[in-house]
């Protein structure tokens, strides 16, 4: 039945003219509208969540949902047929490992407080002085160093170079006050991969971690005019 459902769609769409993109837009509000009509409307948010972990368009999972609509699934149960039809395999997200390093207290708890509000990033640790982030990343097991740039102390652009120098392969982000070009310039030349300062908001600092977490360089567009074209952000 589904076969010769999905072929009579198929019929539609050429008939109508339409790209795949947009019969999966038409079949989709169809399945929404037919379900409100008949039961409480499914929460899309619950739907969104799960093309992503499947790993497809929201609009083709909805019009897998709509194939098999006439056979009168609930909700929780259309999902399992559907992972089912799929091969599903959950998708793990990459956790990001973070050691924080600032002098700081007040500071590193804030950042342990934003950092746990999201899934894919962790904290694996945290380090008040650059000694004691040396220390603790020859343990391993850090995908990221979020550096202050200013604390008493090995820091700064020399601490930059000493961690470079041990793991050359290391993701830093440095995280600091100073807006100052040259200050942000003297990190990324001594080897840092990003530089955001301190009064970001919440949003822009998630995103640089996880850019620079997976290769990207990140420089604070306050900064950034000042800096090469080469250390683009």
């Amino acid at each position: 039945m589904r076969n010769a459902f999905a072929k009579a769609l198929r019929k539609v769409r050429k008939a109508r003219g339409l790209t795949q993109e947009d019969f999966s837009l038409v079949s989709s509000r169809t399945y929404i509208s037919t379900l409100e009509r008949g039961k409480k409307s499914p929460t899309l948010d619950k739907m969104q969540l799960l093309s992503k972990v499947l790993g497809i368009h929201p609009l083709s999972l909805l019009t897998q949902t709509y194939l098999y609509f006439n056979n009168n699934y609930d909700l929780d149960k259309l999902f399992d047929r559907i992972r089912a039809d799929l091969h599903f395999t959950p998708l793990q997200t990459p956790m990001i490992r973070v050691l924080i390093t600032d002098d700081h207290a007040i500071m590193r708890e804030g950042l342990k407080q934003l950092l746990g509000l999201v899934d894919d990033i962790a904290i694996a640790g945290e380090a008040t002085d650059g000694p004691e982030a040396i220390a603790r990343l020859d343990h391993g097991d850090i995908d990221l160093l979020l550096l202050d740039m200013s604390m008493p102390g090995l820091s700064g652009k020399d601490l930059i170079a000493v961690i470079r120098s041990h793991h050359p392969d290391l993701p830093i982000l440095v995280l600091s006050m100073h807006l100052e070009p040259r200050i942000a310039r003297s990190a990324l030349d001594a080897g840092a991969n990003g530089y955001v300062t301190k009064d970001r908001d919440p949003e822009a600092l998630l995103d640089a971690i996880r850019h620079v977490a997976t290769g990207g360089s990140f420089i604070d567009p306050k900064v950034a005019g000042e800096i090469d074209a080469d250390f683009g952000y």
